[in-house]
């Protein structure tokens, strides 16, 4: 398995995008965020690059992550939409762990999972969202049993470092650790110091998912 990591190029298409969704001229969306409207135009078409001061301003009016509207392909993403059922998150159970390691590329695999409904969180929900039960003490004080609210990592540019990630390989299955690049490897670091930090190849990983919340097991 091989994680495949796309270049981040999305933002001039979705800006594109999200504007005309919202039925704004060019000249509307730099009124919005308070610029000039050439500016907007050479952002559209790749001959500038706003500041992140300005990413957070477009993502906060078009109500998604900055993550997204520079790392994914939005205009393919939102063909889904209409299918997406935000009450029903796909939800990966310490006992579906293994099968996950090799299923998680099949739509058929993934539609047999349990699935939860955060509709009633603050979280914005994505049809790119998933939910891993964890097992074990690595991560303490998050206990053993919980269950980590993740959006997944397309791009290695957007990889959040020293953040806590769902990691897939199929060596290991799922580990839940904070992550920092090493050239072409990841550094896995727990929170409990007593499990050493390891490193694992890129051409290992099959899948990233950034932590964007957790659920505590309840359950006695």
């Amino acid at each position: 398995m091989q994680f495949r990591f796309v270049l981040m190029g999305n933002l001039s298409n979705n800006l594109k995008f999200l504007r005309k969704q919202r039925k704004m001229t060019q000249a509307d969306l730099a009124t919005a965020l308070g610029i000039k409207r050439p500016v907007i135009g050479a952002y559209e078409e790749e001959r500038a690059e706003p500041k992140l001061s300005l990413l957070m301003e477009m993502a906060k009016l078009f109500e998604i992550d900055v993550d997204d509207l520079i790392g994914r392909d939005l205009n393919k993403s939102m063909k889904t939409t209409a299918i997406f059922d935000k009450s029903k998150i796909p939800v990966v159970p310490v006992l579906a762990a293994a099968g996950y390691t090799t299923g998680f590329s099949d739509i058929g695999y993934i539609d047999t999972l349990p699935t939860v409904d955060l509709t009633t969180t603050d979280l914005v929900l994505t049809s790119d969202m998933r939910v891993f039960q964890i097992s074990g003490d690595s991560m303490l004080p998050i206990p053993d049993g919980s269950y980590i609210i993740c959006t997944k990592v397309e791009n290695l540019r957007l990889l959040k470092e020293g953040k806590r990630h769902i990691v897939v390989t199929e060596r290991d299955g799922i580990v839940f650790k904070r992550v920092y690049r090493i050239e072409d490897s990841l550094k896995l670091v727990s929170d409990n110091a007593v499990y050493s930090p390891y490193e694992v190849h890129l051409s290992e990983i099959a899948e990233i998912w950034r932590s964007v919340g957790f659920i505590l097991n309840d359950e006695e």
